[in-house]
Order: C-alpha cells, then sequence, then structure tokens
C-alpha cells in the first residue's frame, strides 16, 4: 500500500463541531465490519456525540486518543487494500454544505463488505 493513498485518512481534521463529530462517526459504523476490535476504542466517541448536543465539542484527552487510534483503525491494513484491476471497483461517496468525502473500494471476494482502495475529501469555502 503506498502511504500518500491514506493521506485521506491520515489527515482527516479533528471535529470542531457535535455534527461534524456525528458525520465521523458514521462512517466509523460504516466500516466497523473490517474493525472488529474497534468498538472499546471508539466508544468515548460515541458517548461525547450522543444525547442531541449542539455546538462545538469540548474534547478530552480520552477523547483526542480514541480519535487518533481511530484513524489509525482506518489507515491499517485490515482495511485498507491494494488496487486490484482483475476486481470490479466501486466508487462510494458522501457531501454535505461543509465539503465532500469520497472511497474507492472493491467489494471483498465474499460479497460482505468492501475494501478500500483510496480515499479523498475535499473542504468547501465560503
Amino acid at each position: 500500500m503506498k502511504p500518500e493513498h491514506l493521506d485521506g485518512i491520515k489527515n482527516y481534521g479533528v471535529p470542531t463541531t457535535y455534527r461534524q463529530l456525528r458525520a465521523f462517526n458514521g462512517m466509523l459504523t460504516a466500516l466497523t465490519k473490517h474493525l472488529p476490535s474497534a468498538a472499546s476504542t471508539i466508544r468515548v466517541l460515541y458517548e461525547a456525540a450522543g444525547g442531541g448536543k449542539q455546538g462545538h465539542v469540548e474534547w478530552t484527552d480520552e477523547m483526542r486518543a480514541a480519535f487518533e487510534a481511530a484513524l489509525a483503525l482506518l489507515s491499517s491494513s485490515e482495511v485498507v487494500v491494494p488496487f486490484d484491476e482483475s476486481r470490479p471497483i466501486l466508487l462510494l461517496t458522501d457531501c454535505s454544505l461543509e465539503g465532500g468525502a469520497g472511497v474507492f473500494a472493491h467489494l471483498a471476494h465474499d460479497e460482505s463488505h468492501f475494501e478500500i482502495i483510496d480515499t479523498f475529501s475535499h473542504a468547501n469555502s465560503g
């Protein structure tokens, strides 16, 4: 795996609002098939975003550690695979007024989940 293919994950900005944190948590939820060990690591992020909180996130040391651990898990070989030209490629995207992101992926051989090849993101400006 080329390190630059993981830049979109490794450079994911720290969410500043609870809405952004919930969006990050949603991405984690979508990838939990790849991360069976992640639930205990990232639980604190789900708890922090719960209860319909609004406004800016007040980060604790425990939350920052969980966020960094989540990024490390998302960029691990458990999730990211090299491109295989013999397999179909998927493009998964999501966007909001704040920006957009996407994932290039292969469907796993057993068709139970997708395997990430590369990621990209873009923040919109005023």
